[in-house]
């Protein structure tokens, strides 16, 4: 299968560059070299780590685009949605997996030059864990909210996300313009939920780029450089990692403290083992390599280990010796599964295959939760948790198309906690493991709950919430938004 980058070099009807043995290509050749060689030496204060926040199809993955663009990392004609890389994603039309970008600029303002780390994040709530762990890798979050459709659920909910993480948040309209756009009434609604004056939320078309260099300089103005220290021993953030069939594992990280040159050893503090970093560097987008990684930057760690249970997104990584004085990181957040679905291979004989491709895809989306399972009628398989419908969905075309895995996903079931008469609390995920005759039946049977917040106009606030009542909901507190009104409903 040909690699994204030369798949989408091919898009663009343009050749790709040789490259030296062990490092990764940069896709435009010697001037990408170039660019990220000089980026390498921008120092710590001048490094911006931001995120991209919204709601789906509030023009996250277009405002990408025109940045890059802007920031002159990918041509005028490259492909929309220039990020999305999965088949999945370009199917569906929607971002998956967070990706991350590194940007060379001068600032119209001083005339210096600055790093900026974009990561752009999805905006469906099946993939609200890619958020989170995203903003753990960032100072800042470009909180977007469409000029037309106003303020979401996951508007706010991703708001709220980047707010516990810390984080300056920038508010910005997207597609101002459009001719329905209500730009005023958008900023009282981001007004009223953030905290930030109306004047201070900037106006940005993806599509036509306007209000993206002044985006770019607020980004330089507001959010703070990373902490560390370049003279410290070298301590970074494992925030994402996948595996390629050719270099073995690929580790996303945030450098906080010290450097690392290629070659040296590497301490992952999860499988407590040592590790040659074969190749590092910038992704630009594509992997670039660099000589060295330092303090405040995000980049890739190239790493020869074919075992992939010896990583886990969220650890932290040392130098080698590092470890015996430093403090690791808390780790993420773990994720709570929500739907249960057995998966199993349609092929009695692709039992390993389906194993492998499990592996190397629970190493890039941590939010899955899997355990082996074996069927009567299907045999061997996984009993697997997901955080909705969409993302079991989603999971299960990427087994086909990433790793060419046909399989059968049972129907989807939400996990019950039983209290037994012996007061045991017990987690079922299916009918199956329900307590039968001879054995006593349980005390009380307890089923997902949801805090729900729901933004909708004022006239259509009478009759959700009757809706909700009707449907068990606990009345909930209305607050209002500009012209919409926000009610959060304990379930």
């Amino acid at each position: 299968m040909a690699s994204l980058a030369l798949r989408r070099a091919l898009q663009r009807g343009q050749a790709t560059s040789g490259w030296r043995a062990g490092q990764a290509q940069c896709r435009f050749g010697s001037s990408s070299k170039a660019v990220v060689a000089e980026a390498s030496q921008v120092p710590r204060e001048r490094n911006r780590n931001f995120s991209i926040i919204a709601h789906v199809d509030h023009g996250k993955s277009t405002l990408c685009d025109r940045l890059l663009q802007s920031c002159n990392v990918i041509p005028s004609n490259a492909p929309d949605q220039f990020l999305d890389g999965l088949e999945v994603e370009r199917t569906r039309g929607i971002t998956v997996k967070a990706q991350t970008c590194s940007m060379l600029v001068t600032s119209e303002t001083d005339g210096l030059q600055y790093l900026l780390n974009l990561i752009d994040t999805p905006g469906h709530v099946d993939f609200s864990y890619e958020v989170s762990r995203s903003l753990q890798a960032c100072q800042g979050a470009v909180l977007l909210c469409d000029a037309v459709q106003g303020i979401q659920a996951q508007t706010v909910s991703t708001f709220h996300q980047a707010f516990e993480a810390d984080l300056e948040v920038l508010c910005a309209l997207s597609k101002v313009d459009l001719e329905h756009a209500q730009k005023e009434d958008v900023k009282r609604q981001l007004s009223m939920l953030t905290g930030v004056g109306g004047e201070e939320v900037l106006e940005v078309s993806g599509k036509t780029g306007q209000g993206v260099p002044g985006l770019v300089e607020a980004i330089i103005r507001k959010v703070p450089p990373p902490p560390g220290s370049r003279d410290a021993a070298f301590k970074a953030l494992l925030f994402d990692a996948h595996y390629d069939r050719q270099r073995g594992m690929v580790l996303l990280i945030a450098v906080q403290d010290g450097q690392l040159k290629r070659g040296s050893k590497i301490f992952c503090s999860y499988s407590r083992r040592l590790h040659v970093a074969t190749d590092i560097g910038f992704l630009y987008p594509d992997l670039c390599s660099t000589e060295h990684l330092c303090s405040g930057q995000i980049g890739f760690v190239v790493v020869g280990a074919k075992d992939i249970r010896s990583f886990r997104v969220g650890e932290t990584v040392w130098a080698e010796g590092g470890e015996k004085a430093g403090v690791p990181f808390p780790g993420f957040r773990p994720a709570h599964p929500m739907v249960y679905a057995g998966i199993f291979p349609e092929a009695v004989g692709d039992g390993e295959k389906l194993e492998v491709a499990m592996q190397r895809l629970l190493l890039t989306d941590a939010s899955v939760e899997a355990k082996r399972d074996i069927s009567p009628v299907l045999g061997a398989g996984f009993r697997c948790g997901f955080l909705g419908l969409l993302h079991l969905d989603v999971f299960r075309q990427r087994l086909k198309s990433e790793y060419g895995v046909d399989v059968l996903a049972t129907n989807p079931t939400v996990p019950y906690r039983l209290i037994l008469p012996n007061d045991q609390e017990v987690v079922v995920e299916h009918a199956g493991d329900f307590p039968s005759p001879p054995a006593m039946p349980p005390k009380t049977v307890q089923e997902p709950l949801v805090n729900a917040t729901i933004v909708l106009p004022r006239e259509l606030t009478t009759g959700v919430q009757q809706l909700c009542l009707e449907r068990r909901g606990e009345d909930g507190a209305p607050s209002p938004l500009g012209e919409m009104s926000s009610s959060s409903w304990p379930g």
